[in-house]
C-alpha cells in the first residue's frame, strides 16, 4: 500500500503536476489522519467495553458479598433474640424466686451468646485497588463508600465493645456461679437460690439484655435494609447493561 501511494506521488512529480500532486498529498494526509483517528476509537471502544465489563463482574461480587452478610446479620439477630428471651426469663425466675429446673439451666447457658458481625469484604477491597472511578454511578458509589467505610465501622465497634465486656464480664461471674457451663447448652448454678440476691449478676444480665434488645438487633436491622436498597441499585444498574 505504502509502494502504492509513493508510485503515485512520483508519477505527479515527474509530470510537472504539481497541483494535483499538492491535492493528492493533502488527501493522502488526510486519509492516514481518518485511519489513526479511527484506530484510536476502536481502541477506546475496546477499552471501554472492558471497563464495563470489569464494572459488571465488580456489581456482581459486591451484590454476593452483601448477600452473605444480610445472612450473617440474620443469624446474628437471632442468637441476640434467644439471648433476649432467655435473659428475661432468668430475670423473671429470680425476681419471683422461681424453683429451680432443667429448663433454667438451658436458659443460663444461652444468655452469654453474643456473635459478632464479620463483613465479606473482598469484593469492596478489589473495588478500592481498581478505583472508586470504576463505578458510573455516583449514588451507588456514594453508598457503598457509606457502608464500607462508616456504617460498618460503627457496627462493629458496637459490637467488639459488648463482646469484650461480656466475655470478660460473664467469663468471671460464671466461672464463680455456675458448676458446670456449656455455651447454648448447659448451665448450671452452684447455689441456684443464692441467686435471688445477688444483684450483681442480675445487673449483668440485664445490661446485656438491656444492650442486645435497644442497641445491636435494632443497628443489625438498620444494616439490612441498607444493604438491601444497596442490592437493589446494583440490581438496577445489571439490568440497564
Amino acid at each position: 500500500m505504502i509502494k502504492f501511494f509513493r508510485k503515485i506521488r512520483q508519477k505527479l512529480l515527474s509530470e510537472n503536476k504539481f497541483s494535483k500532486y499538492l491535492i493528492y498529498a493533502i488527501g493522502e494526509i488526510i486519509l492516514v489522519v481518518s485511519g489513526i483517528l479511527i484506530a484510536l476509537q476502536i481502541n477506546n471502544a475496546n477499552e471501554n467495553r472492558k471497563l464495563k465489563e470489569l464494572e459488571v463482574s465488580t456489581f456482581k461480587e459486591i451484590k454476593a458479598n452483601l448477600i452473605k452478610d444480610i445472612e450473617d446479620f440474620e443469624t446474628n439477630i437471632r442468637w441476640h433474640g434467644i439471648s433476649v428471651q432467655s435473659s428475661q426469663v432468668i430475670l423473671d425466675a429470680l425476681k419471683n424466686r422461681t424453683s429451680y429446673h432443667d429448663t433454667l439451666s438451658k436458659h443460663l447457658s444461652r444468655i452469654p451468646a453474643n456473635p459478632i458481625f464479620m463483613p465479606t469484604t473482598s469484593a469492596y477491597q478489589n473495588l478500592k485497588i481498581n478505583g472508586f472511578s470504576l463505578i458510573s454511578n455516583d449514588s451507588l458509589r456514594i453508598e457503598l463508600q457509606g457502608l464500607y467505610e462508616a456504617r460498618y465501622v460503627y457496627t462493629a465497634k458496637i459490637t467488639d465493645a459488648g463482646y469484650d465486656y461480656d466475655y470478660e464480664e460473664f467469663g468471671k461471674a460464671y466461672q464463680r456461679e455456675m458448676s458446670t457451663y456449656s455455651l447454648i447448652r448447659e448451665a448450671r448454678p452452684v447455689d441456684y437460690n443464692s441467686l435471688f440476691t445477688n444483684q450483681q449478676f442480675v445487673n449483668l444480665i440485664s445490661h446485656k439484655m438491656a444492650r442486645d434488645k435497644h442497641q445491636i438487633i435494632p443497628n443489625y436491622k438498620e444494616r439490612i435494609e441498607q444493604v438491601k436498597k444497596i442490592i437493589q441499585m446494583i440490581d438496577n444498574e445489571l439490568s440497564n447493561q
